[in-house]
């Protein structure tokens, strides 16, 4: 009589996985003056309005009311010595409208009054 061989399964112990998103978001100054509760940022062209929020929501802890997007268009230029036109990337906007904060951007470069050369 043949005698099984059981084999058995082990299972591996993975620990545990840390997801991290493979997006950035750069924070922009406006150009124009905008209301206190309102940020301004570029986000990638693949995050939707749904995916900017809970960005802002889970990794910094920054409550959102309301998220506009608009699609900023490069700028394009033509090389007039070989006819080639040159289009820099297009750029996604989102201004964020927060729920109960303010935000500010700070003046990096005042001037200290405390420094006077005369």
């Amino acid at each position: 009589m043949a005698t099984r061989l059981r084999h058995v399964v082990k299972r591996r112990r993975t620990p545990e996985q840390v997801y991290l998103c493979n997006w950035f978001v750069k924070l922009v100054r406006p150009g124009k003056e905008q209301p206190n509760d309102q940020v301004q940022c570029h986000v990638p062209m693949k995050m939707t309005k749904f995916d900017i929020k809970n960005y802002f929501e889970k990794i910094y802890g920054i409550r959102v009311a309301k998220v506009n997007t608009r699609i900023q268009l490069g700028k394009e230029k033509t090389l007039w010595q070989w006819n080639i036109k040159r289009k820099k990337p297009d750029i996604k906007v989102a201004y964020l409208t927060l729920a109960d904060q303010t935000f500010e951007f700070p003046d990096i470069y005042a001037k200290h009054h405390g420094d006077d050369a005369s």
